[in-house]
């Protein structure tokens, strides 16, 4: 229930709007171009920069979960908070996702993987001191077990 809570506060807060359907099309292009452009950065960046192909995996699940949401749900999400907002909204149609795709995946795996994503990003892009050969396993490793499951699902 406190997904929901916090569903309906985003909404409140503006976060989490309703998407227009004059707009729709343009808001769920873009960003499907964003998730190609950042899968293909991810890929690229593993030798040359782990951290930075971690940051866009991370970046290309996000931006493929807005555009389903739009897509489905007409909803566009922006401002503070967006990151978790595209979680939460993600639990909140979970049930109506299942029944879109015929329970073809596991919504909750979905969800741990975009979290797990998300922390991932954030402890790469402000928190990493070492770049080296570690990091570009860990980036391969991220690609390979987290972005790719979670674009499959």
């Amino acid at each position: 229930m406190e997904d929901l809570t916090s569903f309906k506060n985003l909404v409140e807060e503006g976060v989490i709007k309703n998407l227009p359907e004059i707009e729709k099309t343009k808001y769920v292009t873009f960003y499907l171009n964003l998730f190609n452009e950042d899968i293909e950065l991810c890929k690229k960046l593993i030798n040359t920069s782990s951290r930075w192909s971690i940051i866009c995996g991370y970046y290309a699940m996000h931006n493929i979960a807005k555009a389903v949401l739009a897509k489905l749900f007409n909803i566009k999400i922006s401002g503070k908070f967006v990151h978790q907002a595209t979680i939460i909204a993600l639990k909140r149609f979970k049930d109506e996702i299942n029944k879109i795709i015929g329970g073809k995946c596991n919504i909750d795996e979905l969800l741990d993987y975009l979290e797990i994503a998300k922390n991932k990003r954030a402890s790469s892009q402000y928190y990493r001191k070492n770049i080296g050969e570690y990091e570009k396993n860990e980036a391969y490793d991220f690609l390979k077990t987290i972005v790719e499951p979670f674009i499959n699902l």
